[in-house]
């Protein structure tokens, strides 16, 4: 099996969808060892800032001299992006060998067992388990696919739990309250373990507390325990305070943008508290440097000036709220031209009503995934809004209309959804050869 057949036959495994629970992935599990036993684990939950906060911890660990495997998911570009160390993806051939290792056991499962067929997610986070130990790295950041009480990831007993934040997001599987969402996401929390919560939420917060109370688990929460204070912000820094127990850390810095990301970088400060009663203690400068390094594709990520353009994954409400507060806050422009794509099975309506009143003009567009909502249904949701509306078929030829459109101080904003990112980046990538 080479790469491409590898990934062919990864992908064709979405065709068994989202299926929650968790005992196909302990059988597969167990038919090769138990490999997640072995490892040394930070897992990682939440409605939004799971990828920053993973990349912010990753970062800091590896500043400290440690090998970190991370586990997140979908990609960008290539499905080798999925599982890294130390921020390289996973080589190719090495992806190919462990599927067809794995295959076998996967094609026999539903004929030698009463489970069903492995899905595409649980598949992939046993070959980045098997990847990870292999490799011998000294901490796996996994990133939750869904929810998290069923989530194929949660087959582990990690050093640290992190539940980012909680908001409504994925209805359909995970219940139509925070409470009950909440109570997903927190089902991630074990007996007498350590937890890290940047929620804020009264009601997520009682369920998170009530978590912890059960299992007899101990919490840091980011604004009470771990204090945080904005600071100066360029286009491309920004400089915040930390402070907990008593001690400040002035003069911090990250290269993502935005108030969220100040937040997400005290949970990833979080983490290497909460180390230090395993027993592995991260010094200030490894800490301060990991922050100041971190850079997350699509994140507020600035792609050129004169006109300033930027792009957002914001799929959702809580992140089109983000994404709104920082285009009031963050950015300084004349007019406002937005390019929005997002996939039909989101809040369509709650995303625009945050992002469409604040533009000048409205571009619509169609991405290549097939979750993807056409760009008439959308235009139709914008017109709400503002009668400025131009429809297009694909992201590229909406990102080159907005570009024509926009002067030297106007801003470009591309969101909707990463997958909306992804193609839009392409774009510079061509530019920059």
């Amino acid at each position: 099996m080479n790469f491409q057949e590898a990934v062919s036959y990864l992908t064709n495994l979405s065709k068994f969808g989202i299926n929650l629970g968790l005992s196909r992935m302990e059988y597969l599990l167990q038919q090769f060892g138990n490999p997640e036993k072995k490892l040394k684990v930070i897992h990682v939950a939440g409605t939004n800032g799971k990828g920053s906060t993973v990349t912010m911890t990753a970062n800091i660990l590896k500043e400290a001299g440690f090998r970190v495997g991370v586990y997140i998911s979908p990609h960008l570009y290539c499905f080798t992006e999925r599982m890294t160390i130390n921020g390289e993806p996973i080589p190719q051939e090495k992806l190919a060998e462990l599927t067809a290792r794995v295959k076998p056991t996967l094609e026999a499962l539903p004929h030698e067992t009463d489970l069903d067929e492995a899905t595409e997610f649980e598949v992939t986070t046993l070959l980045a388990f098997l990847y990870f130990l292999e490799e011998k790295v000294d901490f796996v950041i996994l990133e939750v696919g869904l929810g998290g009480r069923l989530d194929a990831t949660n087959v582990v007993n990690p050093l640290v739990s992190v539940v980012t934040n909680v908001d409504l997001d994925h209805m359909d599987q995970l219940g139509n309250t925070l409470k009950a969402i909440a109570g997903e996401k927190a089902g991630i929390i074990k007996e007498n373990s350590l937890v890290v919560t940047a929620s804020y939420e009264p009601e997520v917060l009682e369920v998170i507390k009530g978590v912890c109370a059960e299992k007899k688990a101990r919490l840091w929460q980011v604004g009470k325990d771990i204090l945080w204070e904005k600071g100066p912000c360029s286009l491309f820094k920004q400089c915040f305070n930390l402070e907990v127990a008593g001690k400040r850390y002035e003069d911090m810095e990250t290269g993502l943008l935005g108030e969220h990301q100040i937040l997400n970088a005290a949970t990833a400060f979080g983490v290497t508290e909460a180390l230090k009663v395993r027993g592995i203690a991260i010094d200030e400068k490894a800490i301060r440097q990991g922050l100041a390094k971190s850079k997350w594709p699509g994140r507020l990520e600035i792609m050129q000036e004169n006109p300033l353009v930027i792009v957002d994954g914001a799929h959702n409400e809580a992140g089109a709220k983000i994404l709104r507060k920082a285009l009031q806050e963050v950015f300084e422009y004349e007019n406002l031209i937005l390019v929005l794509a997002i996939f039909a099975d989101k809040a369509v309506g709650d995303v625009v009503k945050e992002l469409v009143p604040l533009a000048n003009k409205v571009i619509v567009a169609r991405s290549h995934n097939p979750r993807a909502l056409d760009p008439e249904a959308l235009a139709e949701e914008a017109r709400k809004y503002t009668g400025q509306v131009i429809v297009k078929d694909e992201i590229l030829t909406g990102v080159q209309e907005a570009l024509t459109l926009a002067g030297p101080q106007d801003m470009v904003c591309i969101a909707g959804s990463l997958s909306t990112m992804s193609e839009a980046r392409k774009y510079w990538e061509k530019q920059r050869g």
